[in-house]
């Protein structure tokens, strides 16, 4: 099956209430007067493969807009649906459907929802549609179409790649450039900084231990007090110990005379005493710590408090952030020291990036311009088909600067032509007028359809403005185009309509509320009659038949509407 557009259904779109149409391979022209509805088809079609919907495009009086486009696939456009898991029942076939409501539209791949991204993707491998005003006569895509042309794919790739690395080191070195300027700008205060927080040396929580040293060391003579208290209490005179001990005297002589309730009450006696000397050791361990040597006193406390707040006010930050910010200021001091090494390590760095993308330029360009050359004379062969004899096609090549350098290379292309002898060749939108650009579109499209794999070609009044010869001319050049791929024309040139494999005759009936747009496939003897009407407008003379009979190479065709 040869890849392209099978069938196309459209659901109240526009003037269109309902329509299906199949398609074959070859030339397909679609006529009809001006306003019948032809440029209907291609918005359908449009739409169907992920093209934003814009403006009031539903049929008066519907709920919705509908339209489904199945294509037979080649290997690309199959590998394109297996990877995203798209695939339908038919490996070789496609269905795109389009639905669009007031609330907003949903796309769908066999089925399946999907982005209009994604449906977008899979339309540009499926169709191309090109008008006088072409995209391939945009001066912007003219290096697309030399390295398209050339097979330029893999250098493009690893062109894209150096120019990636090329802006890194770039961003690298600029950056390095201004922390260097503020480091220079600011020197002395950094270093002065740098130095005073060397100095104070803040610690990370630092502050808060010192607060709580400070209030404990603020009880310490108040703790002092009240442990030789406990001392005396514990050790004096009449103290525990001494009490504990008449107690003992007196438990001892009651167990001369209860053995078991003496023996008890002495047992209590003991873990009495071992509680308080418990207490005693507690007590003198206090005591010990605030007698401690090598402590910090409370002035001591005080003064270096006073340092850490005097530092968070001077810096204006908060007492916790006061070791964050000494960091910080380290790594600025290191950067007004090491910052020319940095520096030098980017612009090094940039220097290998740059030869790297300058040396995959040169040879990309190299490629570019032998590439010029050979596509210059194939499009000027195509143009002597199109009565372009004396034509003059360059590829106009100019260098970029190197603050200019993109991502697909160091060239600008433009496209220059000269349509008149002992005219030097000037640029292409500028020196043609609306006919020599559409044949020289057509005469591109020859030559990239070579290079390029989109299946389905459709050209909207590219002969618009052209007649006779010129018109005969481009009919013959798009049905060679469609010997290797599916082409469709929209057309009012008899020359190119007559050389069509199947032919849609595209009209509109006005009613007194509606207004209705019909596509009719043309019998061979209806062919006639139309080109004949598009020869000589709405009275149909014999000798418009026969001029029609003659363009379609069917004399004897005359006999069925004489």
């Amino acid at each position: 099956m040869t890849p392209g557009i099978t069938h196309l259904h459209i659901q109240n779109l526009l003037t269109i209430e309902s329509l299906e149409l199949s398609f074959g391979a070859g030339f397909t022209a679609l006529t009809g007067e001006t306003g019948a509805g032809k440029s209907i088809l291609l918005l359908a079609l449009g739409l169907a493969l992920g093209q934003r919907a814009s403006g009031k495009i539903m049929r008066p009086g519907a709920k919705s807009t509908a339209i489904s486009a199945t294509f037979s696939l080649d290997a690309e456009a199959r590998a394109y649906l297996a990877e995203r898991d798209l695939q339908g029942e038919m490996p070789a076939e496609v269905i795109c459907r389009r639905v669009l409501r007031p609330e907003g539209s949903k796309a769908y791949i066999n089925d399946q929802p999907v982005s209009l991204e994604t449906l977008s993707g899979l339309g540009e491998m499926l169709v191309e549609i090109h008008g006088q005003h072409d995209k391939l006569l945009n001066p912007k895509t003219h290096l697309q179409i030399v390295d398209t042309y050339g097979g330029l794919q893999e250098e493009i790739e690893a062109i894209a790649e150096a120019f990636a690395t090329l802006k890194v080191s770039r961003q690298a070195v600029q950056n390095q450039e201004e922390a260097l300027n503020r480091a220079e700008e600011e020197k002395l205060y950094i270093l002065r900084a740098a130095e005073e927080l060397d100095a104070l040396a803040p610690q990370e929580g630092e502050a808060e231990a010192l607060e709580k040293r400070r209030e404990f060391l603020k009880s310490k003579g108040k703790t002092l007090q009240i442990c030789q208290s406990l001392e005396h209490l514990l050790e004096g005179e009449q103290g525990a110990f001494q009490q504990l001990s008449e107690i003992y005297q007196v438990l001892s002589d009651l167990r001369a005379y209860d053995p078991d309730r003496g023996e008890a009450l002495l047992n209590l006696q003991d873990q009495a005493e071992v509680s308080l000397k418990e207490l005693q050791a507690e007590v003198q361990g206090l005591q010990e710590e605030m007698r401690a040597e090598g402590a910090m006193d409370l002035e001591e406390i005080e003064d270096r408090l006073y340092a850490l707040k005097a530092g968070a006010k001077k810096f204006g930050v908060m007492l916790d952030a006061l070791p964050q910010l000494w960091d910080n200021f380290r790594e600025r001091k290191k950067q007004v020291n090491h910052g020319p090494e940095a520096l030098a390590e980017a612009k090094k760095a940039l220097a290998q990036a740059e030869d790297r993308y300058r040396a995959l330029a040169e040879n990309l360009s190299r490629k570019r311009l032998e590439t010029c050359r050979q596509l210059e004379q194939e499009v000027l062969q195509a143009c002597a088909g199109l009565k372009l004899e004396g034509a003059q096609v360059l590829f106009q090549h100019e260098a970029l600067a190197p603050a200019q350098w993109q991502e697909r290379g160091l060239d600008r292309l433009e496209i220059h032509v000269s349509f008149n002898a002992g005219m030097a060749p000037g640029p292409l939108a500028k020196v043609a007028s609306g006919g020599e650009r559409s044949r020289l579109m057509l005469a591109l499209r020859q030559v990239m359809a070579r290079a390029t794999q989109t299946p389905t070609l459709i050209f909207d009044e590219i002969d618009l403005g052209v007649g006779g010869a010129v018109a005969d001319a481009m009919g013959k050049k798009l049905k060679a185009l469609s010997q290797d791929l599916q082409v469709f024309s929209i057309t009012h040139a008899p020359q190119v309509a007559a050389l069509c494999d199947m032919h849609l005759k595209v009209s509109k009936t006005q009613g007194a509320e509606t207004t209705a747009s019909r596509v009719q496939v043309l019998e061979p003897e209806e062919r006639l009659e139309e080109v004949a009407r598009m020869l000589a407008g709405d009275q149909v003379t014999p000798e418009a038949r026969e001029a029609a009979a003659s363009l379609m190479g069917q004399v004897s065709a005359l006999r069925l509407v004489s």
